[in-house]
């Protein structure tokens, strides 16, 4: 489930980058710097092709949104895949062998944190 979320994601932020930048670069190009892009903003590592980050598209609504919800999303996926799974209500989550109990959640409190960062 969370490596089908993951692809998904990443590959509907490519498709959206890969148009944006088709608009600056021939298409291979634009293809590269597009999946880059999405896999960086995904895994939130701050990496980029460009020398000077993404500053180039600061007014860039198109390429800031999906670089944003990218973000958001793979940061969220981790939590809300171990957070919502069935039968996780209520149970004990451990870590290693620490036991999580400050971080309980419940996955409706989770989801609703995920749909409200979403929006």
């Amino acid at each position: 489930m969370v490596l089908w979320f993951t692809f998904i994601t990443e590959a509907l932020g490519t498709l959206v980058l890969f148009l944006r930048f088709s608009m600056d670069f021939p298409p291979g190009a634009a293809l590269y710097h597009a999946v880059y892009n999405a896999i960086s903003a995904f895994n939130n590592c701050g990496y980029s092709l460009f020398s000077d980050n993404l500053m180039g598209y600061q007014g860039d609504v198109i390429v800031n949104l999906t670089i944003m919800g990218l973000i958001v999303h793979g940061g969220s996926v981790l939590s809300c895949s171990t957070n919502c799974s069935p039968g996780s209500r209520g149970t004990k989550k451990t870590i290693g062998s620490h036991e999580n109990r400050a971080h309980q959640h419940h996955p409706p409190h989770s989801l609703r944190g995920f749909f409200i960062l979403s929006v």
